[in-house]
């Protein structure tokens, strides 16, 4: 049976697993960074794959080296063989993984405080979290290489099925301590303290400087940040007001006080959960793991 695959050399799984690697990665530079030994070793592989197959699976674009029309044909359907066996061997040692993106945010205080109440899961399955941005989540979930993303809902593309779980929105969080009698009152107070605010969501700086401008302030921003948790860790310094996701005051004690104000309003996005058709047909409990995710996520915010 299959005699013809396996009467001359050049095919093994760890050579399709390179493939695989680089079609996802976009290239062989990309599969491997920073390691021109590797490099040299996947390119011999991939010569030795277009050998078996009588065909070029790669081809030289300027100084880039891509995958063939054919070469992407394998790497796909290598990726689902590849997929199914990594798959058969965890049913086997009891522990199914399912891949859950999104921003580091959501991931503090919405992902994984429900992920790990998640005491009605199905038998055997494990999750892992990833931090990523909404285009990175969008591709990875297109590609089956993430089973479930959280993103805005205006960045849901075509390719994969979505569920609106709610609104994610913001407000301003200050430290008592930075409270010389009583808590700000106005917006013009509130931008007047010293600020940690994550600047590189750029939908988000945007809107703030809109916000900023519409209301004729100037935010005294002394701290800039990558993520939201890195403002929140700012503000437990006692030292930074911060503008964050209401769901962080979760986090938070008595300490700090939450100010509200309409000028964050248009700092609100709808969130969506994602998820590939594919991913139920192809993954072990796909169907069941879905609708847990579902419920689980449903209107959470």
């Amino acid at each position: 049976m299959f005699e013809s695959l396996f009467s001359d050399g050049g095919l093994s799984l760890d050579r399709l697993r390179v493939l695989v690697e680089v079609h996802y990665a976009g290239g062989i530079a990309a599969a491997a960074p920073d390691s021109p030994v590797k490099q040299s070793q996947y390119s011999t592989q991939l010569r030795e794959l277009s050998t078996f197959f009588g065909t070029e699976l790669t081809q030289r674009e300027g100084k880039r080296l891509k995958l063939t029309e054919t070469g992407v044909r394998l790497a796909e359907l290598a990726a689902k063989q590849l997929q199914a066996l990594s798959d058969l061997r965890a049913e086997c040692l009891g522990r199914i993984e399912y891949r859950v993106g999104t921003g580091d945010g959501l991931l503090h205080w919405l992902v994984i405080p429900r992920l790990t109440g998640f005491t009605e899961r199905p038998a055997r399955v494990v999750f892992s979290t990833h931090n990523l941005r909404s285009g990175d989540i969008i591709r990875r979930v297109q590609e089956t290489r993430l089973e479930f993303g959280i993103v805005r809902s205006d960045a849901v593309t075509s390719g994969v099925q979505s569920l609106s779980i709610g609104r994610m929105e913001f407000c301003g969080v200050i430290p008592r301590a930075l409270c010389k009698k009583k808590p700000p009152t106005s917006i013009e107070d509130f931008c007047e303290l010293p600020l940690a605010v994550m600047s590189t969501d750029g939908q988000f700086t945007d809107r703030i400087k809109e916000a900023a401008k519409r209301l004729g302030v100037t935010m005294n921003v002394t701290l800039a940040c990558e993520s939201h948790p890195q403002a929140i860790a700012a503000v437990q310094t006692g030292r930074y007001a911060a503008i964050v996701p209401c769901i962080a005051m979760k986090s938070l004690g008595p300490q700090f006080v939450e100010f509200r104000h309409a000028a964050f309003k248009p700092l609100a996005r709808d969130l969506s959960l994602i998820w590939h058709p594919r991913m139920l047909e192809i993954r072990p409990l796909g169907p069941q793991v879905c609708e847990h995710m579902k419920a689980t996520f449903t209107q959470s915010i």
